[in-house]
């Protein structure tokens, strides 16, 4: 199967909101969950292996159990192909979770303020440079975070999921937001979760991929 991919178009599930080894991390966050993964999934037809966090992937890196899991605990989970779709699946913005997952960075500045305006709830996925100054501009890389990190902060979901033990991205808080969850310290004032105040709601950053796929989902 061969797919002309455009700047415009992005493949969206519903929101992982799962950060350890089960889906508990975030299922109580939202009631519907758009997970946009960009770029990449649209090249390859879904296969036992498939592309990284697909949501119809059965290998290890896909992401079919968490949506399972998801949809089992009364979560409402889309799958979309575009930033128009995408805005269709979110009926409802305040009981949305959009999570955001763009290695590529096939979408650019205009493109993702318009996802940040689709859901209160926005969840962005280890994003590369340009997307984090989009996306979370107070926010700045710290490097690689550790192999096994605990929650130590007060956000109910990180709390739920204890520890996290893949490694990833850490991120340091550059400039000072109310009602911030910093979660997860890693060295040099790092964090592998964020969460921040927005404009449309909140949004949270997470450095790690790992814990969203077949092999770690309970």
């Amino acid at each position: 199967m061969t797919v002309t991919l455009t700047p415009e178009q992005v493949v969206a599930t519903p929101t992982v909101r799962s950060l350890a080894r089960t889906s508990r991390f975030w299922i109580a966050a939202a009631g519907v969950i758009v997970l946009a993964i960009v770029g990449y999934s649209l090249l390859t037809p879904p296969a036992v292996d498939g592309a990284p966090l697909s949501a119809d992937g059965t290998g290890e890196t896909g992401a079919k159990a968490l949506v399972s899991v998801l949809r089992d605990h009364g979560v409402s989970v889309s799958a979309t192909s575009s930033l128009t779709a995408t805005a269709s699946a979110s009926t409802s913005r305040e009981s949305t979770t959009i999570f955001v997952y763009d290695p590529s960075d096939y979408l650019d500045a205009d493109q993702r303020a318009q996802l940040a305006t689709m859901a209160a709830h926005l969840v962005v996925l280890s994003p590369t440079t340009p997307a984090l100054a989009d996306f979370a501009p107070r926010l700045a890389s710290a490097g690689a975070a550790g192999s096994t990190m605990s929650a130590h902060c007060e956000l109910h979901a990180a709390v739920q999921a204890n520890t996290i033990t893949d490694g990833g991205q850490a991120y340091r808080l550059e400039t000072a937001a109310g009602a911030t969850h910093a979660c997860f310290p890693t060295g040099a004032r790092g964090f592998e979760l964020v969460q921040l105040p927005s404009a449309n709601g909140d949004l949270t950053v997470v450095g790690t991929t790992k814990a969203f796929t077949n092999e770690f989902i309970g």
